[in-house]
């Protein structure tokens, strides 16, 4: 019953750390969805339903740990619209990239996966209307600093302007335990959510960067081209924080 989301209920989901997840034969040419209509892994669990994840989240691909290499094929192997997981455990990631595809990006839950960036700019997402990404469920960590912040989005096509909402960044505990020349989330001209994290600000002086609503490199130009932009406040075209 423990290898269940919630046996008594029959919700017989797989959750993280049963030897039954990703344990199944490839039927996938024939049997591409479980009977949920889930999209089963490559290689899919045991039994008739895809695993879940952390509170119940439903994984497409789970990569084999927290590293950045396993990471990154797993989303490199996710096809657009799925969700990979990212199970427990601690990693330095020094340049993570997702662009082009709409992905969401799930960790295990806040003090469970553990990332610390090893490099300025750890997390850089490429994304748009059409290729929203999700992370949530991790506790990131301030690295270096670097002028297009430690984790940036930027828009598909490195486009000037950008329509519609592209990106949620939610449920994370950020730490920041020294001063940045520059913001630790710099979305770039891209519109979304950043919602319900805990940001632990432990430096005690110096320069302090949190946040960087639809802001532009420090490289580039200082921020001067987001203040020359209207006020969209109330549509979808802009950044919201919200409930942190």
């Amino acid at each position: 019953p423990s290898d269940f989301v919630n046996y008594a209920s029959h919700d017989y989901r797989l959750v993280t750390g049963s030897p039954a997840l990703n344990a199944g034969a490839n039927l996938l040419a024939t049997v591409p969805t479980d009977i949920l209509g889930v999209a089963r892994a490559n290689p899919p669990d045991l039994g008739a339903y895809e695993g879940a994840f952390s509170n119940g989240v439903t994984c497409n691909v789970t990569a084999a740990s927290a590293a950045q290499a396993a990471v990154t094929t797993a989303i490199n192997t996710a096809t657009s619209g799925q969700t990979v997981c990212v199970p427990a455990g601690s990693a330095t990631w020094t340049n993570m990239v997702i662009s082009g595809k709409a992905l969401n990006l799930i960790g295990a839950g806040i003090g469970v996966t553990n990332i610390t960036g090893g490099s300025a700019n750890f997390l850089n997402l490429t994304v748009g209307p059409s290729n929203f990404v999700r992370v949530s469920g991790f506790t990131f960590t301030k690295g270096a600093d670097n002028s297009s912040g430690n984790i940036s989005w930027d828009p598909i096509g490195n486009s000037a302007t950008a329509t519609g909402v592209s990106f949620r960044f939610d449920h994370n505990r950020v730490i920041i335990p020294s001063a940045s020349s520059t913001h630790f989330l710099v979305p770039s001209t891209v519109y979304g959510l950043i919602d319900h994290n805990t940001f632990d600000i432990t430096a005690t002086s110096g320069s302090i960067g949190v946040f960087d609503p639809h802001g532009s490199s420090d490289s580039n130009d200082l921020g001067w081209t987001p203040w020359l932009r209207a006020l969209t406040l109330g549509s979808d075209q802009a950044v919201y924080f919200e409930d942190n």
